[in-house]
């Protein structure tokens, strides 16, 4: 049996300061942009749990890549009944429509 094993390196000073960088522009730009008065400024201090939670909920969705990697969902989609695959000599005709340059195929050597 194999274990694999995470290596976690700490987060650096500087991502770190730039992270919080961007959350404080962040909230310099709600306020830019009128979405934060005295009343509303007091509504979001008084939900500070809540925000907190929102903003860990964006954290999470952008700094993680590929969360969905290694989940399968199964399928409902069917082929149409009769629906057969082609052979080759068959495709080739096809792409040759499509493609005129394409050449002949060797049918013999094809099937």
């Amino acid at each position: 049996m194999t274990m694999s094993r995470t290596l976690i390196i700490a987060i650096t000073d500087g991502q770190k300061k730039q992270i919080k960088r961007f959350a404080e522009d962040a909230i310099e730009r709600a306020i830019a942009d009128g979405l934060l008065n005295k009343s509303s400024a007091q509504e979001l201090i008084e939900n500070g749990d809540a925000f907190q939670s929102r903003i860990m909920t964006g954290i999470r969705d952008l700094a993680t890549r590929n969360q969905f990697a290694n989940e399968e969902v199964r399928s409902s989609y069917e082929y149409p009944g009769g629906y057969g695959v082609a052979g080759i000599a068959e495709q080739v005709n096809i792409l040759r429509h499509l493609f005129p340059r394409i050449g002949r195929v060797n049918e013999r050597l094809a099937e």
